[in-house]
């Protein structure tokens, strides 16, 4: 970026992000019965959270997913905090993402800004982070319209549809 760029990094930004995961740490921790727990982690809003909880429960079992697309290493690199962003998404056990590309972008960042090479085995893709090995899944989501359509002939479809009409008639 150029330095008149309005899109420059902004620290105190970055700091309000942590913040913002630290503190959804805290609720996660008051939650969490034991470090064996099992926490599932959503979207770009908590990808410092892996790492914070991983902190404080050193055998936690902890998924990620990622909603939106992750970009290119070109774009990525260009992210002063991205080894930040990188290890503590590998501090997951798993990191799903919506397809290919977009863990094909995490898997190239991951072997050109840390030097981490995934391996494959039987079409399952992980990289060894730290003597752990975190899964990386693709995990498309989304409706299927034939099987919804399908559910309009179910009996307990046309069951609770009857109920809804009778209790908002008119």
């Amino acid at each position: 970026m150029s330095p008149s760029s309005a899109g420059r990094f902004n620290s105190e930004l970055w700091q309000a992000y942590v913040k913002a995961n630290k503190t959804f740490m805290e609720k996660v921790v008051e939650e969490c019965a034991s470090d064996t727990d099992y926490v599932w982690i959503h979207d770009y809003h908590l990808l410092v959270l892996p790492s914070l909880l991983r902190k404080r429960f050193n055998k936690i079992r902890c998924g990620l997913f990622l909603h939106s697309p992750f970009p290119s290493s070109e774009i990525f690199r260009t992210f002063p905090k991205r080894e930040e962003l990188l290890r503590s998404m590998l501090n997951a056990d798993l990191i799903g993402f919506h397809t290919f590309d977009y863990a094909r972008h995490f898997l190239s960042c991951a072997s050109r800004m840390l030097g981490l090479e995934h391996e494959t085995l039987r079409g399952a893709i992980s990289i060894e982070y730290y003597g752990r090995n975190v899964g990386i899944k693709i995990m498309p989501t989304g409706v299927n319209p034939q099987r919804l359509l399908e559910g309009f002939s179910w009996a307990e479809f046309k069951w609770r549809r009857g109920e809804l009409v009778s209790q908002f008639e008119g």
